[in-house]
């Protein structure tokens, strides 16, 4: 690795993109280039890849050092080598299905296309854990990604990899169905006849409800049942959980891990992510190197 190796990274959810550039050799982001925008993941192709490469130009105009490539870090379906998205019918970017996102935003950053590179978000975000977060010393580790959808990782000896879990069959669904926002928003809305906007708005408005205990605790059986479901199909020694909806961690955490050990009999270390966003930024940052 070069004595400096600077990459521009990105990370880009539902509703916005957080991009940064990253110093791969001293495992930092450089002070002052973190930038955070808002993304209509329902507009037009055209509205979103502008969105995207507003963001990254103006992030890259934050330092004069030399980029050496470009980590972005999506959910899927993707072809991730080739940068195509086949994304159809996840509620989100469906204007940009079997577009070539690296030939679109290397026209609009005036770059070479080879330098753009992507990875699935999941995948960015364990690996990220992994390298400068909280898993340094974990052979095997599972992510899970808890926000507008459903995303899942697994490494084993330390290289991170999609699990694509979201559609596993669960319960009278799949997984994404009982482990995203849109479950809390038509769970508290079921129980309560609230309409919540997401659920930073649920858990701030609702804090001292009685329906929103009852959420949490179904939340927390619906999570630890997805873990013992993926421990019995990988060795997992630990999970880390990142996401909008880990941030409240303190309603489900410690009552999945209980669940986990006394129902299921599963000794697995559950924790929040210690870099939070910052995790799936370094992730993507090192498919550069």
């Amino acid at each position: 690795m070069e004595k400096k190796q600077i990459v521009l990274t990105a990370d880009i959810g539902g509703t916005h993109i957080t991009s940064a550039q990253v110093d791969l050799c001293n495992r930092k982001i450089i002070p002052g280039t973190i930038l955070r925008s808002e993304i209509n993941s329902l507009g037009t192709a055209e509205t979103i890849i502008d969105e995207i490469s507003n963001n990254l130009n103006a992030t890259l105009s934050k330092c004069s050092a030399m980029i050496h490539g470009i980590g972005i870090a999506m959910p899927g379906p993707m072809d991730y080598d080739l940068g195509i998205c086949r994304i159809r019918e996840q509620g989100k970017f469906f204007s940009l299905y079997n577009l070539d996102l690296k030939a679109l935003l290397a026209e609009k950053l005036s770059i070479e296309m080879h330098k753009i590179n992507f990875i699935n978000d999941a995948a960015a975000f364990l690996q990220g854990e992994i390298f400068a977060g909280s898993l340094k010393n974990s052979e095997n580790s599972l992510g899970i990604t808890l926000g507008t959808g459903l995303g899942s990782a697994h490494a084993v000896k330390q290289n991170a990899e999609d699990s694509n879990l979201w559609c596993m069959p669960f319960r009278s669904g799949i997984a994404e169905d009982y482990l995203s926002s849109r479950w809390f928003i038509e769970r508290f809305y079921e129980l309560s006849g609230i309409r919540a906007v997401n659920v930073y708005s649920l858990i701030s408005s609702q804090r001292s409800a009685t329906f929103l205990d009852q959420l949490f605790c179904e939340f927390k059986v619906n999570l630890a049942h997805f873990i013992d479901m993926v421990c019995s199909q990988k060795e997992v020694s630990s999970v880390v959980l990142g996401g909008n909806i880990s941030l409240a961690e303190e309603f489900f955490v410690r009552g999945t891990k209980d669940i986990l050990k006394h129902y299921y009999k599963r000794e697995v270390a559950v924790q929040r992510s210690k870099l939070g966003e910052e995790a799936t930024l370094f992730g993507a940052a090192m498919i550069c190197c």
